[in-house]
């Protein structure tokens, strides 16, 4: 029998005290709010509506415990709870747009004004042929061509700021996008990034005539690490494998969580065998570093690897790579299994 991890345990007790709170709560502060809405002048919320903020409350805490602080982190942030850095380089874009367009409109009343104020300079010139009035012109010309001096520096300074923040929003955008395509707890691609990657390099491979091959890894019995030693651990479990792969393949290949403790590399202008000695190559880093620098034994992965065939999909292939991994799976886990043809019954 596994033995219960000290955070299981605590998630245990704060569960059990929230429930005897909310108990309580249910059957004596219903009267005693009441009794407060009825005393004071000042619009409270109905008892229902504290008892259900209170009890949102304290699910979250069972769950920050429960998860451990790593893994409600990522749960929340797959949820859509953290601030998404695309919309808030898309909101800075709109603020832009509304400040160039203010920008151009009052650069446009200035050339408006200028126009006006030079028809009417040429009126006077054509009516006036005394000095003194010609002197008037002279000197309304240079106060107006002095405004216009001002006017356009502080549009050259405006446009400058404006190219200054386009640069630093670029920057955001590119970090956005590179977020996007990124596992929150391994920092290797996540799925979304790894379909379109795979997707452009079977069309490649079919375009080219050149070798594909595909490697779907899986953590042996990861779910009895997260029991014995805590999701913390399992995390640790996780990040220490997205580094193995990463340190065993080409800068050109994609390494990726496919879902879970499934993990997934592309291999671009790779055939099957290959692919395979790379299988192996991290099945035996992993076996060897991972124990000790982890403290948790044993520690393997399972792996299934297949190569493209001529006009199949991305789908088709991940099907004969996810065959592979349930084979290596059924001959004992911790060992590869290569798809070949004479696999096809």
């Amino acid at each position: 029998m596994s033995k219960i991890s000290s955070q299981h345990a605590l998630a245990f007790a704060v569960g059990l005290i929230s429930g005897a709170v909310v108990g309580i709560l249910l059957t004596s502060a219903p009267q005693k709010i009441n009794a407060w809405r009825e005393a004071t002048t000042i619009e409270l919320p109905h008892p229902s509506s504290w008892l259900l903020l209170l009890a949102a409350l304290l699910i979250c805490l069972v769950l920050v415990v429960s998860y451990g602080p790593t893994r409600f982190k990522e749960l929340f942030a797959l949820t859509g709870g953290e601030r998404n850095l695309s919309e808030t380089v898309r909101e800075e874009l709109r603020r832009q747009a509304v400040a160039l367009s203010s920008l151009a409109a009052r650069h446009h009343e200035r050339a408006q004004a200028s126009i006006v104020f030079l028809e009417k300079t040429d009126k006077e010139l054509i009516s006036s042929d005394e000095p003194n009035s010609l002197k008037r012109v002279l000197e309304s010309l240079q106060a107006e061509n002095e405004r216009n001096l001002d006017y356009t520096r502080q549009l050259e300074r405006d446009l400058r700021i404006a190219q200054q923040r386009a640069a630093s929003l670029q920057l955001k955008l590119t970090l956005a996008e590179e977020l996007a395509s990124l596992d929150p707890l391994t920092s290797i691609a996540n799925r979304r990034r790894f379909d379109q990657f795979l997707s452009r390099a079977i069309e490649d491979s079919h375009g080219d005539k050149t070798p594909l091959s595909v490697i779907l890894g899986d953590l042996d019995r990861f779910k009895l690490i997260n029991d014995d030693h805590g999701h913390e651990k399992g995390d640790e479990v996780l990040k220490l494998f997205a580094r193995t792969i990463t340190k065993c393949i080409r800068v050109t290949d994609l390494a990726a969580r496919y879902g879970g403790e499934e993990f997934a590399v592309v291999l671009p202008r790779t055939p099957a065998g290959s692919g395979y000695h790379i299988a192996e190559r991290i099945r035996e880093a992993f076996a060897s570093e991972g124990p000790a620098l982890l403290q948790i034994s044993p520690l393997s992965a399972s792996f299934g690897v297949a190569e493209i065939q001529e006009a199949e999909s991305a789908s088709e292939l991940m099907k004969r790579a996810d065959e592979m991994l349930y084979a290596a799976k059924q001959a004992g886990r911790n060992n590869a299994k290569v798809w070949h043809a004479a696999d096809v019954s």
